[in-house]
């Protein structure tokens, strides 16, 4: 199994240390030095924001496999994505196939993607754009406002 490090792109305009932004390293040390049993409550909300940043990475790079997965499976090289996902990444099937809608949301949507990389909006958000647009396409046309919003909100 080869895996190669993401190059640097402007949609990742972080610097990547083995595919992972130094933003995403860094924050990940801090929460595995962090001792939640002492920690006051401006720790405990410290804590959560490093969080949020390492979930959103995490299904930005998510995403980025499925859209992989599916490239390969339409080659014919690889199984069906929802499998995989359900197998190797121990998904529900339910969750499974969110990610995979909202990798195709991701896809087309540059905005959504870089926001959610950074820790700006979450999974969810991105879910409730989805279904936003799926409901009143027009929707789309507004997706950098929505973003905006969406950073500032919490998803329905």
């Amino acid at each position: 199994m080869a895996i190669e490090p993401a190059p640097d792109t402007p949609s990742h305009r972080f610097r990547t240390v083995g595919g992972m932004s130094e933003r995403v390293v860094d924050a990940v040390r801090e929460l595995a030095a962090v001792n939640l049993e002492a920690a006051d409550h401006l720790g405990v909300r410290r804590a959560l924001g490093l969080v949020r940043q390492v979930e959103g990475w995490l299904a930005s790079v998510t995403a980025a496999t499925v859209r992989r997965g599916e490239a390969l499976h339409a080659a014919g090289a690889g199984g069906d994505v929802v499998t995989a996902l359900q197998h190797e990444a121990g998904m529900s099937k339910r969750d499974a196939r969110d990610a995979v809608a909202r990798a195709g949301v991701l896809a087309g949507s540059p905005a959504f993607a870089v926001a959610l990389a950074a820790g700006a909006v979450s999974a969810a958000h991105v879910d409730a754009y989805r279904r936003a647009v799926a409901h009143s396409p027009v929707l789309a046309d507004r997706v950098d406002e929505l973003v905006t919003a969406a950073g500032r909100l919490s998803p329905a």
